[in-house]
């Protein structure tokens, strides 16, 4: 009996261990299709200082054939890399079924909300 309550009492370590380390799951959007492709397509013509890191002061949205998207600096403060952004679009199209969705993610380990991506149709005019 000891050895079992000493099995569960590491395994609910590990488990809320790993919970805490791992990303954050997309919100996915169940009504909207996009093509993975057309949204990486998309944030290779987003704006990146020389540094890699995010360049807009707060906001910027790129669109391309079936794909809107849209990133936004929660704070101004917030700086993060086109390594996370892209990260974070394969994180939403890896994630979702429609390939569409909304992700915060934080911009170093003690941020809890550094940037929010987005991945949605464009708007039929």
């Amino acid at each position: 009996m000891a050895v079992f309550k000493f099995f569960y009492m590491v395994l609910s370590i590990t488990l809320m261990a790993r919970s805490c380390l791992s990303d954050p799951a997309p919100q996915c959007y169940a009504e909207m299709n996009v093509v993975p492709d057309d949204c990486k397509e998309a944030a290779k013509s987003l704006s990146y200082n020389p540094d890699q890191t995010f360049k807009p002061y707060l906001h910027q949205e790129i669109t391309t054939k079936s794909c809107n998207v849209q990133i936004h600096r929660v704070e101004s403060s917030r700086n993060f890399t086109q390594d996370q952004v892209n990260q974070a679009i394969d994180t939403i199209t890896n994630g979702c079924s429609t390939h569409s969705g909304i992700l915060t993610k934080p911009s170093n380990n003690t941020d809890t909300g550094g940037f929010q991506v987005t991945l949605i149709q464009p708007r039929v005019q």
